[in-house]
This record gives structure tokens, C-alpha cells and sequence, in this order.
């Protein structure tokens, strides 16, 4: 990553750059300029607040230079951009608190009624996660990935076709082979704890993340006149983030292979399987510039100086995001995306950039294509032609005070960007804004050529007293999203806790003492129309359609005052839109599931009429799976059983297949500087709380213990040799309560398949009674 660090010139020829670079005119279609042509003013909350559409675009890389230096010049200051709140490749603002809100995506499928869709999900929510050899068949002799929309594949760390199961748990990947309720682990690899989810072309698996790297600080600097205006506490750089893509030839079960890798400068959102088609979704914030910063307020005038000066000076390198190809043994890099294929916001989003980069999966990885906003991006949704991915409205929120904050948060708006997918470059569809912030991915649906969003007034961050929530809907008009319909009044001072679109249905759950439960007609998208509202207590976090009149909604149990109680499922029966009824439900206090928010970890399988979901109950330390038997047809939940990773009682607390090391292995490193010398030191802290373990390929875990892979540790090849290491060095410790929940649960056949992050076990379909069990990560 950049690190520079500039002289400071004299003044007049700094302010000369300057003047010559707002000077030159911006080129875009049309000899159009982001602008306001391209928008419209509403009134929300007694504020006027500006709705933009469209983007312009560059046709070569000076003009996209003259606009970047031209925006910089007028926002730096003293602080640098955003009031100092910008260090390095690290957005320190509002925007990073938001990510883990948006961390995963999808879309809801096109049929021609709602009970096409709902029946459809039924069958085969589950797009296909690896390419079968046409043996077996997804939906009837096993489940996939639970995905928001058919045909569209999302990354998990879990995939299967039926004869193995694929995992990528604790930084390792598994592969494992099954017949019937017999697992078997072929092979693995470490990847490193930054490698999160995956997604499978045949016998290549694609696996994501975000390398974050370390912080940097300086305290040295080559001029005394930057040492001037510089406060050291504030001169520091962060060496990344950076996007992972690894390749992963796992054509040999018993040995996968990193075959190449693609690194790009940013973090990861998340990506989509149509096909062998991959699309990915990255956030690249802006680069360090070399911004120097005040000791005081009176050496502010010279650091703005001398930043518009470094503004001024910047080349497209220095905005722009780069990417690392390693692949066929050779290293290649350069800039992600061509800057005739970058487009800036008619209204300004910040430096960064929000990309989509596009991977042809039966191919393999080469030199990107990518398409690229000048924006920030949280929400990411696919449909089969389409990637959407919403931004939060742009402030530099350290010019306000209280009360223009407050202004700014009423009146908020969140901008959304479309990009064309399925072909070898992605390209730049079109751009628009709805009023207030979205949930997550299932605020937005495809449908028709219809965009439909369901928003909450204000920021996400903080509740209005006066708040409503809106369904809007937009055509594709263009490059702009124009506003075809809207129905408010949902939820009056609530927020969305969940929405589900099926079909020409939305639904849309908002809480804050009691749970609304709406119903909404988007049949005619210029006249959407709320239809009926069930008032419940509690609340749903995630809505799932079972069948063609009934929807399960998973939540919190709550008081008639608001105070959640436990979890809670509900079967809403929508036959009569007008009149939606909660015809059964199940709750268990001091309890959650992650299938609240993370809809991956939720099983319908309705040949069973089974559902599954992980819960957690601290006060009955209950760390396992919950199923449900649920008659639609009698409007019934019936607690079918329960499964649970207990420890193999016949097993050794610290059995292992690993080589079990020494305890005091690290003690030969004492003295020594860096990592090594001071983890010799804390382990003797540690005692007998744990064990250090080498591990072969294949070799992980141990009963009783929670194992991590110490990957990060420096080992060279002759420390390895000192401390009698092979192959990976793993640390166990006694699991705690809860150390080891169940994430994920899977059918093949007459199998339930439980997952953990350090265990896969069968249990019998119907009895759900455990089996047999491997370590895995």
C-alpha cells in the first residue's frame, strides 16, 4: 500500500496546481457533469432533500484525474477529507459501523403468480452450490444453500452436492466425502482465518475475504516543515485491507490446491453464482495521500496548504483501487478497472470506490474485468441479469453540529447502484435514491423489470420518534431509477426488522413494542397498496415463505412494553392478504437464533415438513439445532427435537489424531524479539489451560477442545525444525459454554448433517438422533 510523504512547496506554485486542475472541463456523455440535472428535490421532514439519478461517466483516465483533483481540492482541509475521520485505506466514520448490516445479499425469483414463487421456494430455495454429476438432484436427495432467489447462488461456508461436503471453517477448507451417514475427510487446507465463504464451479472451489492488514506509525518525516504541521499521534497508514480470491483445485479430494489467487485493494461484500458466472462485490475506500495534519489551531491555514497542494499533485494511481493476479506461476498487477468503465454519482459519495469484478469460474482466475461508482457500498443483491448495491447518503458529519446532524439524519437517503452481471465485464446500469435507510439484502427485489425497496425514514443509526417505513417502486429508465410508485404509513415511529418479497407480494415486519406484520400489493407497481396488518408481540428478523398461503417468521419473543424475552417462530397464514393471521408459534426464553439475521442457517425441507434452525440458550446452555415438524395444511409447530455436538464420552478431553507437542515449546524463543519472544513469555501464563498440536493434512481438532490453526505466528523452517513441527501448528483449549454452537444444518438423503465450527454430525432424518461425527477446521 502508499505511503508518500511531500515536501512542502511554496505556496504560489501549490495554489497554481490547484487552479489548474479545477480549471479543466470534465468530459462525460452528452458533455454532461455530475450535476443536479438528474435529480429530483422532495420535501421529508420539513427538509428539502435532493433525489439523484444517474452517473457520469469518463472517457479516459485525465478527465476522471481532473474530476477527482477537482472534488479534492474543494473538500480537503486541515484534517485531510471528512474532518480527519479518513486514515489510510480505513474509513473511520459512521459507514464502517454499518458493515456487518450488510455483509450478505439476494434477490427475490420471477414467476408469474405469488403462489409460483412461494411454491418454487418450497421446493428448490436452494440454488445449486456445486455441479452435480446428475445423480443426485437438489431439492429431492439433498439441500443446498437456503438463497433469496432460485438460479442465484450465494457464498457459504458450507456447500454440497450431495456426495461431499465442502467446509471452510476456522481458516481451514475441508473436503469430505459422504455416503450415506458416513462422513469422510479426504483432505484439507489452511487458508488463513481472513478467508470466510465460498462458492463451487465443478471441482473448483472460489473462497473469499478480506485481509486486513497492519497499522502503521510514523514518527519520522523527511522535512522539517511537514514536522511543523504534523502531529505524530495522527501520522500513521494502514498496509490494506485487501480482497482475497483464492482458486482451489480440488479435483484431487485428497489434496486441494491453491492453484492462484486474486488480491484487490478494498474489502469484500459478497459475490454471486449464476452459472459458472461469478460476481463479486468489493469496497475500496481512498488512498492515503500524504496528508500531514495541525499540532494546533494555528498551524491549520498552512496544513490545508499544503494538502490542496498534495491534492493537486495526485495522479489517477492514487485514487484508483489496483489488483495482484498470481497465477501459472507468474505475479501480474494494475488498475482494477479501466477509467472509461468508472462513473461518479451525480451527487458526490465520497473518494472511494464500490466495484464489481467479474470471474469466469470454469476458467478460472485471470485479469479482472470490473466496473466501478465512485461510492461506498453496503447492501449487495442479485438477480439473474442484475447486481444492485445500496450506499448510504454521503456527509462529512464532523462539519456539523447537534443540530445539523440531527437535520441531516431526518432527512436521510440511501442511493442505489446497478450493475449488468453474466458477462465477462460487468457494466454500469443505472443509479437512483429512495428516502431513509434499508435492513439488508431483502430490502431489495428484481421483479418484472420492476426494482422494488422497502425503506425505513432517517439513518440507521439513530430512531426518529416520527419514522415510516415505504415500499417505493422504480423502472429502469435508461441510466436512472425512476420512481414508478410508493405506499407508506407502515410502522409509525418503528423501524423494518424484516421484509420478504415473493412474487407481487412484499411483506414487512417493523417493531418497537409490538410486531406489524404488513402485507403489501405490488401487482400494479405505479399503485403498490398495503393490504392488511397483524399486530403481534415481538418481532420476525427473518420471513420465509412455506407454501403458497403461509409464511414462518423468525424473531424475539418481546412484552407488550418492547422487552425481548427469547426466541420466537412464527406461521403466519397469508391466504387472505387482507387479513393475515398468526395461526401457531414456539418460543423458549433466554434463547436467540442466528437465523434471526442470517438466513443461510435456516433448513425448510418440505418432504419432511421439517424446519431447522440454530438456537442458543445461555441459562439452559443449549448450544445446538432446534427442528420443527410443521403441518400446514392443520396450521401447526410442533418442536420435533433437538441436536446437539456433545463431547464423545468414550473420548479423552485432548484426544487427538494430531501429534500433542510440548507444552513449553516456545520456551526455546524466550529473548527473542518480535512474535515468538513475547509469545514465550505469555505462555507461561497460560498453564494447562490448553495444547499445542501438529497437525498432518487432514489432522485437526481435539475432543473436548476448541483448535485454532496458528498460521499467523512468523515460523521459518528452522524454528519449525527447533519446536519438531511438520505440518500445522494448532492451540486447543477447554471449550466454554457455547465455544462450539451449531451454524448450519443440511440434508442428503436419510441424513440430517449438523455443523459446527469445528465438527460435522450425522443424525437420523426422522428420529434425529445423533450418529457419528469427524473434526473438521
Amino acid at each position: 500500500m502508499r505511503t508518500t510523504r511531500h515536501k512542502l512547496l511554496a505556496s504560489g506554485f501549490a495554489l497554481a496546481l490547484l487552479a489548474t486542475a479545477c480549471g479543466d472541463d470534465l468530459s462525460a456523455p452528452d458533455n454532461a457533469s455530475p450535476g443536479d440535472e438528474n435529480s429530483e428535490t422532495v420535501v421529508i421532514n420539513g427538509n428539502e432533500v435532493v433525489l439523484t439519478s444517474g452517473l457520469a461517466q469518463f472517457d479516459n483516465c485525465d478527465n476522471l484525474l481532473t474530476h477527482l483533483r477537482t472534488e479534492g481540492a474543494e473538500r480537503v482541509g486541515p484534517w485531510g477529507f471528512n474532518s480527519g475521520n479518513y486514515w489510510g485505506d480505513i474509513a473511520m466514520e459512521d459507514d464502517e459501523a454499518m458493515e456487518e448490516e450488510a455483509m450478505e445479499d439476494g434477490d427475490a425469483a420471477s414467476f408469474d403468480t405469488v403462489s409460483d414463487a412461494i411454491e418454487t421456494t418450497q421446493g428448490a430455495n436452494q440454488a445449486i452450490s456445486g455441479d452435480a454429476d446428475g445423480s443426485l438432484t437438489e431439492g429431492e436427495d439433498f439441500s443446498g444453500t437456503n438463497n433469496q432467489e432460485d438460479g442465484v447462488d450465494e457464498p457459504d461456508y458450507v456447500k454440497t452436492d450431495g456426495s461431499r461436503i465442502l467446509t471452510m471453517t476456522n481458516g481451514t477448507f475441508t473436503y469430505v466425502d459422504i455416503d450415506g451417514d458416513v462422513a469422510t475427510v479426504r483432505g484439507s487446507v489452511n487458508l488463513g482465518h481472513s478467508t470466510r465463504e465460498m462458492l463451487v464451479v465443478g471441482d473448483t472451489a472460489y473462497l473469499f475475504g478480506t485481509n486486513y492488514g497492519e497499522e502503521i506509525y510514523y514518527e519520522d518525516f523527511p522535512t522539517d516543515a511537514e514536522a511543523e504541521l504534523a502531529d505524530e499521534s495522527f501520522a500513521r497508514n494502514f498496509d490494506g485491507p485487501s480482497v482475497q480470491i483464492i482458486e482451489l483445485d480440488i479435483s484431487n479430494a485428497d489434496k486441494p490446491e491453491v492453484v492462484s489467487t486474486l488480491d484487490v485493494e478494498g474489502h469484500y461484500l459478497s459475490s454471486r453464482k449464476i452459472g459458472s458466472t461469478i460476481s463479486v462485490a468489493l469496497q475500496s475506500d481512498q488512498h492515503d495521500l500524504g496528508f500531514v495534519f495541525p499540532q494546533g489551531s494555528s498551524g491549520e491555514d498552512a496544513a490545508e496548504e499544503f494538502n490542496k497542494q498534495r491534492v493537486g499533485e495526485t495522479e489517477i494511481s492514487d485514487w484508483l483501487p489496483t489488483y495482484t493476479l498470481n497465477a501459472n506461476g507468474t505475479s501480474t498487477s494494475g488498475q482494477l478497472t479501466d477509467c472509461a468503465n468508472v462513473h461518479a454519482p451525480a451527487e458526490f459519495a465520497g473518494f472511494g470506490s464500490l466495484s464489481v469484478v467479474t470471474i469466469d469460474g470454469g476458467e478460472g482466475l485471470s485479469t479482472p474485468g470490473a466496473a466501478s461508482v465512485l461510492a461506498s457500498g453496503q447492501n449487495v443483491y442479485a438477480s439473474t441479469n442484475s447486481m444492485w448495491i445500496s450506499t448510504n447518503q454521503w456527509y462529512d458529519w464532523g462539519t456539523f453540529d447537534d443540530s445539523e446532524r440531527a437535520a441531516a439524519e431526518a432527512s436521510y437517503t440511501t442511493q442505489i447502484h446497478g450493475f449488468t452481471i453474466g458477462s465477462d465485464t460487468p457494466e454500469y446500469l443505472a443509479s437512483g435514491s429512495v428516502r431513509g435507510h434499508l435492513l439488508n439484502q431483502f430490502s431489495l427485489s428484481e421483479y418484472d423489470g420492476v426494482l422494488r425497496v422497502a425503506s425505513t425514514d432517517g439513518s440507521i443509526w439513530g430512531r426518529q420518534e416520527d419514522s415510516e417505513s415505504f415500499v417505493t417502486t422504480f423502472a429502469i429508465e435508461e441510466t436512472e431509477l425512476t420512481q414508478l410508485g410508493q405506499v407508506g404509513e407502515m410502522g409509525k415511529g418503528e423501524q423494518i426488522f424484516a421484509v420478504r418479497f415473493v412474487g407481487d407480494v412484499g411483506y414487512v415486519v417493523t417493531f418497537r413494542q409490538t410486531d406489524p406484520f404488513y402485507t403489501v400489493d405490488l401487482s400494479d407497481p405505479a399503485n403498490p397498496e398495503v393490504l392488511g396488518e397483524l399486530k403481534i408481540t415481538g418481532f420476525s428478523g427473518q420471513l420465509h415463505p412455506l407454501g403458497p398461503n403461509h409464511v414462518l417468521g423468525i424473531g424475539q419473543e418481546a412484552t407488550n412494553e418492547g422487552r425481548t424475552t427469547g426466541a420466537k417462530v412464527t406461521l403466519f397464514d397469508v391466504s387472505d392478504l387482507a387479513n393475515p393471521t398468526d395461526v401457531a408459534n414456539w418460543t423458549v426464553d433466554n434463547s436467540w437464533s442466528d437465523a434471526q439475521w442470517d438466513h443461510k442457517s435456516f433448513l425448510w425441507w418440505p418432504q419432511e415438513k421439517l424446519a431447522v434452525i440454530p438456537v442458543q440458550n445461555w441459562n439452559e446452555q443449549f448450544f445446538g439445532a432446534v427442528a420443527f415438524r410443521i403441518d400446514l395444511d392443520a396450521g401447526t409447530i410442533t418442536e420435533a427435537g433437538r441436536v446437539t455436538h456433545e463431547p464423545d464420552a468414550a473420548d479423552t478431553t485432548g484426544s487427538t489424531e494430531c501429534e500433542v507437542l510440548p507444552a513449553d515449546i516456545f520456551n526455546q524463543f524466550q529473548g527473542r524479539e518480535g512474535e515468538l519472544g513475547g509469545m514465550a513469555e505469555e505462555m507461561q501464563f497460560m498453564g494447562n489451560e490448553g495444547q499445542f498440536q501438529d497437525c498432518a493434512s487432514g489432522q485437526t481438532g481435539a475432543s473436548g477442545m476448541y483448535c485454532e490453526p496458528w498460521d499467523w505466528l512468523p515460523l521459518t523452517d528452522a524454528d519449525k525444525d527447533a519446536a519438531g513441527i511438520d505440518g500445522t501448528l494448532e492451540f486447543c483449549w477447554l471449550e466454554g459454554p457455547g465455544q462450539d454452537p451449531i451454524v448450519r444444518t443440511i440434508v442428503i438423503g436419510d441424513t440430517l448433517w449438523s455443523l459446527s465450527w469445528s465438527r460435522l454430525q450425522a443424525n437420523d432424518l426422522v428420529t434425529l438422533e445423533a450418529g457419528d461425527f469427524i473434526s473438521i477446521g
